[in-house]
């Protein structure tokens, strides 16, 4: 329930006991994952889901968060050989593959990341998030005005997207359009 709640720090203690008790449940750490990942420890949430995969290595979402706390610490070459897992059980798993895109990002090969991002947009071009993460990659390109593009549809799209209007206003900046970044 504290976990639930987004008591992290009261369910933090309790998920480790309740893992200690049964080591066995999946679940669990799949859980403790996701606190420590909200709490900024991406080195304790890869070993939770790691030990959550090894329960249940057919679950999508284990193995997803899995991956994601691969790339987040820094291993994205792991991280996409777990997106792959997930795609070759669910190949049109939309998460998995946006994840790729990203892990691509992070690997700092960008080609591939557009490659990735255009494709998935291609078959759904209502994802923010492809839309935003497309616009990073192509920022890192120096195409600066096809990043605008797609930042500013990641925001048609959802207009809550923070951190599309701080990086539309950083490429507005560093293409000299001083109006759009203000």
């Amino acid at each position: 329930m504290l976990y639930d709640a987004g008591q992290d720090g009261e369910a933090l203690p309790e998920l480790k006991a309740a893992a200690t008790l049964d080591p066995r449940r999946a679940e669990t750490w799949n859980q403790l994952g996701l606190v420590e990942q909200r709490r900024g420890d991406p080195a304790a949430a890869r070993d939770a889901y790691r030990r959550a995969v090894q329960l249940m290595p057919g679950d999508i979402r284990y193995r997803n968060n899995f991956g994601f706390a691969l790339v987040d610490a820094g291993a994205a070459s792991l991280g996409i050989m777990e997106f792959e897992r997930i795609l070759r059980q669910d190949p049109g798993n939309r998460t998995a593959r946006i994840n790729i895109g990203y892990a691509y990002l992070q690997k700092g090969d960008y080609d591939r990341a557009v490659e990735q991002f255009r494709r998935l947009l291609a078959e759904d071009p209502d994802l923010p998030v492809a839309h935003y993460d497309l616009g990073l990659a192509l920022k890192q390109k120096d195409q600066l005005e096809a990043a605008r593009k797609e930042f500013r549809e990641a925001l048609r799209l959802d207009p809550a997207m923070v951190e599309a209007y701080y990086t539309l206003g950083i490429a507005a900046w560093q293409d000299g359009d001083f109006d759009q970044t203000i």
